[in-house]
């Protein structure tokens, strides 16, 4: 069975969750490069539905190959923090409106 949770092996994959902090210095790195979202996706390899959603901070989880490629471009450093229970609930608090 393959298991999905951050921090998990999945398959040969390992799974990586990133913070809200981390979601906007990505944003924040590609308005200063002045890059497009398009633009980066072709740098990484990677789909520009998904940094737009790395950039909203609606998608957490991300396989770590496609975080070190997004590092190597933006060179930037972007920490996982799926064993980081502290992190995951201040970022669960952030993402709450009151």
């Amino acid at each position: 069975m393959i298991n999905k949770k951050a921090g998990k092996s999945c398959g040969k994959r390992k799974i990586v969750q990133i913070s809200n902090a981390s979601s906007e210095l990505i944003k924040a790195t590609i308005q200063e490069k002045h890059m497009s979202y398009r633009g980066l996706a072709k740098l990484t390899g990677m789909n520009v539905s998904v940094i737009s959603h790395m950039c909203a901070g609606t998608q957490k989880r991300f396989n770590e190959k496609t975080i070190q490629k997004l590092e190597s471009v933006l060179e930037i450093s972007i920490p996982d923090i799926s064993n980081d229970a502290e992190a995951i609930i201040r970022d669960m608090e952030e993402g709450q409106t009151i």
